[in-house]
């Protein structure tokens, strides 16, 4: 799907608002954590820290508030893919760029402090609860088979219905859903789009897996309140990821059946779902990683648990960049990321690297069938 050039407000818009949750993640992060690197309970709020915060504040600004107005100003007077395809590129390794220089810095930090401040290292401790998984701490994963029997019924009519289809169907199309290139009809071209659901569907259960098997974290300093916060994350994620990948199931379904002439959705309907979709998402994800925060750090629980005064293992050994999570003798595949809302892969395990990989390569593979099918 293509947006019209005089929509280049539409992508531009998302791209601050990923700019803006860029800026925002760092301090969502448990209390403990700065800039991918774990600090001790003692010097967590020293002035040396506190002005770290604030110097990410003021670089990250005078970065990519030039640099959102000059790409503004270029998609404005000349809008089209090259532009668009190119600023995200250019977002992405300037997050990349500027959290790992902060990673640095925050190293650098931690190991003066250490050096003149009284830490005690004889306080850290690994606190884990054997009983973590009792109990409901994640949604049941049979609620993605409403979206399955969606995907399924996609597909069942389309082929009950294939004669009724135009010899020739839409191959692109605009944000108003109205062809802007045909192709002829074929059982490939008709059900391209449910089985591009498929793998939609397919997302989002590697997702639910990673929330439900990853790696137990918690706050040696509290680690009862940890504990629940962590289990609420999950809960809500997982509840979240499934609402989620329905919507979207729900939604290719009507636009696979609107584009091969089954049914009508006008266009103003499809203009208005095509924009408000993304947005949405984008929206719900804010307020859901504001309002919680990583590992339920910002949630907000009836309980006084009283501190241990015990510290984390310093484990930043593992983490390079504070982005980058490498541990062979860890056994978790997926743990909770140091640098942003969620979970990563673990690349010191085989299976981690698969997935990795996996991520990466199947959407490739499934954008040259696609390409080969519209080809031919």
């Amino acid at each position: 799907m293509s947006v019209e050039d005089n929509f280049f407000w539409f992508p531009y818009t998302i791209m601050v608002i990923v700019a803006f949750i860029g800026f925002i993640v760092p301090f969502l992060l448990r209390e403990n954590i700065l800039f991918g690197s774990r600090f001790p309970n003692e010097i967590v709020n020293h002035p040396e820290v506190i002005n770290l915060k604030r110097n990410y504040k003021h670089l990250y600004l005078s970065i990519f508030i030039p640099f959102l107005i000059v790409l503004g100003l270029f998609l404005y007077y000349s809008p089209g893919n090259t532009y668009i395809n190119g600023g995200i590129l250019v977002e992405v390794f300037l997050l990349f760029v500027i959290y790992a220089i902060y990673n640095k810095k925050a190293k650098e930090i931690k190991g003066e402090l250490l050096s003149h401040e009284y830490v005690n290292t004889q306080k850290e401790i690994l606190t884990i609860d054997t009983n973590f998984r009792e109990g409901k701490y994640l949604i049941s994963i049979w609620w993605f088979l409403p979206a399955l029997l969606i995907i399924f019924l996609n597909i069942l009519i389309l082929l009950l219905y294939y004669n009724k289809i135009p010899d020739q169907i839409t191959l692109h199309f605009n944000l108003q859903g109205v062809a802007t290139q045909l192709t002829n009809k074929s059982y490939w071209h008709v059900l391209l789009i449910p089985l591009t659901s498929i793998f939609i569907l397919c997302g989002f259960i590697v997702m639910y897996f990673s929330i439900k098997t990853s790696k137990q974290e918690l706050d040696s300093n509290k680690p009862v309140t940890s504990k629940l916060k962590d289990r609420y994350f999950r809960l809500i994620w997982s509840d979240y990821s499934i609402i989620l990948c329905t919507v979207l199931v729900i939604w290719t379904f009507f636009v696979s059946l609107h584009l091969d002439k089954l049914i009508v959705i006008s266009s103003k309907t499809f203009e208005a779902v095509n924009i408000v979709m993304p947005f949405l998402i984008l929206s719900t994800a804010l307020i859901l990683v504001i309002k919680i925060g990583q590992s339920g750090s910002r949630l907000k629980l009836k309980m006084n648990e009283p501190a241990t005064g015990m510290n984390n293992v310093d484990d930043d050994y593992f983490w390079k960049l504070g982005m980058i999570y490498y541990n062979p003798h860890d056994p978790s595949i997926f743990v909770p990321k140091r640098m942003g809302i969620g979970w990563t892969v673990n690349l010191g395990r085989p299976a981690g690297v698969v997935i990795l990989i996996a991520l990466i390569v199947i959407p490739i593979i499934i954008s040259l069938i696609s390409k080969k099918i519209i080809m031919n």
